[in-house]
């Protein structure tokens, strides 16, 4: 598997879901003008910030939607639009820090579900706050359905205690199917080496 190859896969897997946090199919300048910034500087919040924030919400018991989860591993399909034959699938383990190319910085997510909506935790290196991003989520039977600005689609259940993002993106040229399993984070939260300032984000805005 090619850097590059491996470098997209990883960033459909782990920066789309927060579509909201400077970087996947939104306007960089929004988040950063949000933590104080102007707009052109990234990435957002690594200088200093004045903006206020919220404890984030309690995690809820093991197992369930609102304990704190870190995507752990993906199966992916991988769709060829100009050779469906070439059609191959892969199973690839996320780390728990991701590089993001805008901004070329590791960037730690965390997620959590809790009343009807999607938060989605994240601090880049070196920066001086870190984020709390929500997005509405659409209830079904025992899943949870997101919908993004973006055109990212994805639907959360729970199997056997743990937390599984089924999704589809697509390209020109390619479609990848994946399904991401999660492990719960059971230590301190926010973790002891994040800052304490937090902005907050509109995932549906942005």
């Amino acid at each position: 598997m090619s850097s590059a190859w491996s470098s997209r896969v990883l960033q459909v897997v782990c920066l789309c879901t927060a579509v909201a946090v400077a970087g996947c199919g939104s306007d960089k300048s929004k988040a950063s003008q949000a933590a104080g910034g102007d707009g052109n500087d990234g990435p957002p919040g690594s200088g200093n910030s004045d903006s206020g924030g919220s404890e984030p919400g309690g995690p809820g018991e093991p197992g369930e939607f609102g304990s704190i989860w870190r995507r752990e591993r993906a199966e992916l399909t991988l769709i060829d639009a100009m050779s469906p034959a070439a059609t191959r699938s892969i199973e690839l383990d996320i780390p728990n820090k991701v590089t993001h190319d805008e901004y070329e910085t590791d960037v730690e997510l965390f997620e959590q579900i809790k009343d009807d909506q999607l938060i989605v935790y994240a601090h880049y290196d070196d920066s001086e706050v870190y984020y709390r991003v929500v997005s509405p989520l659409q209830k079904a039977d025992d899943s949870y359905i997101l919908q993004s600005s973006a055109g990212l689609s994805g639907m959360y259940s729970i199997e056997e205690g743990v937390l599984k993002l089924s999704q589809t993106q697509a390209t020109e040229t390619q479609v990848v199917l994946s399904e991401t399993l999660y492990e719960n984070y059971t230590g301190d939260f926010p973790p002891a080496d994040w800052p304490t300032e937090v902005v907050e984000l509109d995932g549906a805005t942005l």
